[in-house]
């Protein structure tokens, strides 16, 4: 498109198969611009359209660095309306001693921060509705955090040291959105290389953790082995890597293969696997880790471990649910050790304050007044709020209104069924370790969502139950409850 905008033409002419040949084995034309173009923009050009994968631009980011550092050049003359937006943060002042660039051409901008998108205006808003699921939720409420984890991608970058950001919360708080947010920003700016796996009680060993970690990288998922093979091979080709054995030793770990043939990676072989092909990205740009749910992710924690005594810029984003925790004493004694490393930080998220519930469900599309009256039932919790619009959504309860989207005729906000399902889980299991709390806690539920404790006390009693001294301090280690 480039080249088409500048020359007036197509690098290669004729029918999508000669167009397809032409840029696969021939070389290109030479550049006739239909205006005055500056010098070097031909080279850039050449850049886009290389052969080998490895000679582009491997981010977006990168391109536009190369097209702004052209004479004649800059953000506002390319893109006046854009050059709030993303391109202003790629500029950064390549003097400031605690930016060193060593690693160029990716050093990391000094803010993260994009100019607002401005919100889909009312009139809009009734136009795709059922792909409303489809959409990247906003992240609203977290600049502290966002701040922080930017900050720690700069110290790894700085001293080439991993740093590890343990992400803890409650279920919906928004610390995965978190992680894939970093994942999304620097892949924006081409600040670093991101990875990201999930954990799950479901999913062991190769089906998750570290082999998806580099599963998902390598473009491996749901590959059968010998397209794994294949596929492993051209990546480590374009990382400068030939070795037969390590070839074998990643597909081993991304798809291993059934019956006696199998390479049998045990732990620290998988583990070193997944260091050294980190290690490779590392020479290039930092990396981003994020290893979501490392509540049942012990071999992805004992992998942190590890990579913390190595010498590379890594940040490594692990989010864990405190109510899961409990009774998984080896994930907990792993963070517990990792808690005290001079390069680990932990990041308690709480509840979002009711302005940033607000916030949200506006830029989701709520009007005012149905935006505020779900803000104070999510309790702060981001996932709450968004599933909630996602079910009424679903069910045709939302039109769209002159502010926004407004509750249907005869509609009323329900909780959707997932969450139904899963607080009900929550209940169960601790009902199941102490039975004698079921009276308790449906007195506390009659009396609503704020609880005076004086006044349960006096109804338990009423019911003929004895208020129990421990329930509340229970029920907040297991985040069903908060304190005021």
């Amino acid at each position: 498109v480039a080249w088409w905008l500048i020359d007036g033409r197509r690098p290669f002419e004729g029918s999508p198969a000669e167009m397809a040949e032409g840029h696969l084995r021939r070389a290109l034309p030479r550049l006739r611009p239909r205006f005055s173009a500056p010098e070097g923009l031909e080279d850039w050009l050449h850049h886009l359209l290389a052969k080998p994968p490895e000679r582009r631009y491997a981010f977006a980011a990168e391109a536009a660095r190369g097209l702004l550092a052209l004479p004649d050049l800059s953000a506002r003359a390319l893109a006046p309306e854009a050059s709030n937006v993303t391109l202003v943060s790629l500029h950064h002042d390549r003097n400031d001693p605690d930016w060193p660039s060593e690693l160029d051409p990716t050093p990391i901008p000094r803010d993260w921060r994009a100019g607002r998108a401005p919100r889909t205006r009312p009139e809009q808003l009734g136009a795709g509705l059922g792909l409303h699921g489809l959409r990247s939720n906003p992240l609203v409420g977290r600049s502290r955090e966002q701040d922080l984890l930017w900050s720690e991608l700069a110290g790894a970058y700085r001293h080439r040291r991993p740093r590890l950001v343990v992400l803890r919360g409650a279920t919906g708080t928004g610390k995965s959105r978190l992680g894939t947010w970093l994942c999304q920003r620097v892949h924006e700016l081409a600040a670093a290389e991101p990875l990201w796996t999930g954990h799950s009680q479901r999913r062991e060993g190769s089906r998750g953790g570290l082999a998806e970690l580099v599963a998902r990288h390598a473009r491996c998922v749901d590959r059968r082995r010998n397209e794994v093979l294949g596929r492993v091979t051209r990546v480590l080709a374009r990382q400068g890597v030939q070795d037969v054995d390590e070839v074998l030793t990643l597909t081993e770990l991304i798809q291993p293969q059934r019956g006696e043939e199998g390479l049998r990676l045990d732990r620290d072989a998988r583990q070193a696997a997944v260091l050294r092909y980190v290690a490779r990205l590392a020479r290039r740009r930092p990396v981003v880790l994020v290893l979501d749910d490392v509540q049942w992710g012990l071999e992805s924690l004992l992998f942190v471990e590890r990579l913390l005594e190595e010498r590379l810029p890594v940040l490594v984003v692990a989010t864990a649910q405190e109510e899961d925790l409990t009774g998984r004493h080896a994930e907990q004694l792993t963070l517990a050790r990792l808690s005290r490393h001079e390069r680990v930080r932990e990041l308690a998220l709480g509840p979002l304050s009711q302005d940033a519930c607000h916030e949200l469900l506006r830029d989701l599309g709520l009007e005012p007044a149905l935006a505020a009256r779900l803000a104070e039932r999510s309790g702060g919790n981001p996932l709450f709020a968004v599933q909630v619009v996602d079910d009424q959504l679903e069910r045709h309860a939302l039109e769209p209104g002159p502010l926004g989207l407004r509750l249907a005729p005869r509609a009323r906000i329900e909780l959707p069924e997932g969450l139904r399902r899963m607080w009900s889980s929550r209940l169960r299991n601790l009902l199941e370790a102490r039975p004698s709390w079921r009276t308790p806690l449906a007195v506390a539920a009659l009396l609503g969502v704020e609880v005076d404790l004086v006044e349960w006390g006096v109804a338990c009693r009423l019911a003929g139950s004895e208020p129990p001294p421990e329930l509340w301090p229970e029920l907040l280690a297991r985040r069903l409850a908060t304190a005021e």
